[in-house]
């Protein structure tokens, strides 16, 4: 899905908010709950250039998709529909929400051949279920249905419902995104941010679809992880990502072809030098503990530093930060390791809350990776806690690259998700704990971006052919993820 340029989102963002289409407070929908955030894009009609601008955005968001003629959904979508029909020439057709009962009686509008395709628009999704009842009646008229454009995905299970349906969903904007706008440019609070992000955590749709209506995509659809995010280039999640080191290492994975990180988990700094040169053209990620290393010194620093910029990888310490933020901060920037100084990211727990975050303010521009989840069997992290990790994540995005987890959980394209415990001896246990699965399946079906892989590598009898063998196999499975809708 085609990445829209900052600057375009931001400034659409300011102005949905100055024109209150975008409102915050206690709002009762159509379903009775009291949702802390309410959109209102009907507004938009009233404001031609914004109206034009987010045609634009939406008909850009779909540049990937092939399609004949364009239908909004009844009402809202109705003039943006028409604005990408007269700006690009595209036929349009109209829906009706009800059938005439006079002149032709029809409910759908315009001239169309059997077997032509046609692309929904809709303002937002919630659930989805406006999209399926305009796709069931195109479908009923003999229309293919190439795709969706929305302009806002408030991300409680559009996105899923539409995939199971046959229908791929392209976004402008997803609403953990619009939040972090307008939390950036102050014009939401934290605390109302975090309000809104935990009432879509709470209140996901699922829709039931019947598969026998379902428009083929292949049985691999059934096999590929569920977020959007999932479906697009590294490349232009690059573009997109807040996050500095984040943004960098999407741009690296895509220009290396590698989501692979290595752990490096040697007690002796020589041994960690010597597997880093062997594996790092096929790496996107050290991983390394420096407090396990009996030998740590300034030199190695040095060295690895060296390496990591000859063979273009990532510096990832695992400290594991689980601290106040005040410790934190003494934890990264001092003591003998000073792991600001070298590391590019470093991992952190959740448990201390957004404290501990603050506390890598400043930190010579190293990034957290937050653990929502471990591989560890009996590991007491529960769903509550991923769910609230996750939401530290996208509230701090300035701070965070990404979450260590086993399941498909970051919405946002600018949040890396890795995932240890990676072996092609699936299923397989060290007993120690620890679990393994296969690239091919937390690639496909976790949402995994970077595979962590630690003994398949490093006690391989060779280390390097081992890693070409990893990276080979993950970015596959990438390439695949990229092809399923």
């Amino acid at each position: 899905q085609p990445a829209m340029a900052s600057d375009s989102l931001s400034d659409m963002v300011s102005k949905l908010h100055d024109i209150e289409a975008v409102k915050f407070g206690e709002f009762k929908l159509k379903s009775g709950l009291i949702s802390p955030v309410y959109f209102d894009l009907r507004v938009i009609v009233s404001h031609p250039e914004l109206m034009r601008t987010i045609s634009q955005l939406i008909f850009a968001a779909c540049s990937d998709l092939k399609f004949d003629y364009v239908c909004g959904v009844p009402y809202t979508a109705l003039p943006i529909a028409t604005c990408i029909s007269v700006d690009r020439g595209i036929p349009m057709l109209m829906r009706r929400k009800e059938t005439k009962d006079y002149g032709t009686k029809k409910i759908l509008e315009g001239k169309f051949d059997r077997g032509q395709s046609c692309l929904i628009i809709e303002d937002v999704v919630t659930s989805g279920s406006s999209v399926l009842e305009t796709a069931e009646i195109l479908r009923r008229e003999g229309l293919r249905v190439a795709g969706v454009g929305v302009l806002l995905d408030r991300e409680q299970g559009a996105a899923e419902n539409l995939r199971r349906a046959g229908l791929p969903l392209r976004c402008v904007l997803r609403l953990t995104q619009l939040l972090r706008q307008l939390e950036t440019s102050k014009s939401v609070s934290a605390s109302v941010c975090v309000t809104v992000r935990t009432f879509v955590l709470e209140n996901q749709v699922t829709i039931q679809t019947n598969d026998n209506d379902r428009e083929a995509t292949g049985d691999a659809s059934q096999l590929v992880a569920a977020q959007p995010r999932c479906r697009m280039p590294f490349e232009q999640r690059a573009e997109v990502a807040t996050q500095p080191q984040a943004r960098r290492l999407l741009g690296l994975m895509a220009e290396k072809e590698t989501n692979l990180c290595v752990a490096a988990d040697r007690s002796l700094g020589r041994d960690v030098l010597a597997l880093a040169e062997q594996v790092g053209p096929h790496i996107c990620v050290l991983k390394v503990h420096c407090d396990i290393l009996d030998d740590f010194s300034p030199d190695f620093v040095s060295r690895l530093r060296d390496l990591a910029k000859r063979h273009n990888f990532l510096i990832m310490e695992d400290r594991k930060l689980a601290d106040i933020g005040h410790v934190t901060r003494l934890q990264a920037t001092g003591g003998q390791f000073r792991i600001a100084d070298w590391a590019d990211l470093v991992t952190a727990h959740a448990l201390p809350g957004p404290g501990l975050l603050s506390g890598l303010e400043g930190a010579h521009g190293m990034a957290a990776v937050l653990v929502a989840e471990m591989s560890s069997e009996g590991s007491p992290i529960n769903e509550e806690y991923s769910a609230a990790a996750l939401a530290m994540a996208e509230t701090h995005g300035h701070l965070v690259a990404g979450l260590v987890c086993q399941s498909d959980l970051a919405t946002d394209p600018g949040l890396l998700q890795f995932t240890p415990g990676v072996s092609f001896s699936g299923g397989a246990s060290d007993g120690l704990g620890q679990r393994y699965r296969e690239p091919g399946h937390v690639v496909g079906r976790g949402g995994c971006d970077v595979i962590i892989v630690g003994r398949g590598v490093a006690e391989a009898s060779d280390p390097r052919s081992a890693a070409e063998s990893y990276r080979q196999a993950a970015f596959r499975a990438y390439r695949e993820r990229l092809k399923t809708e």
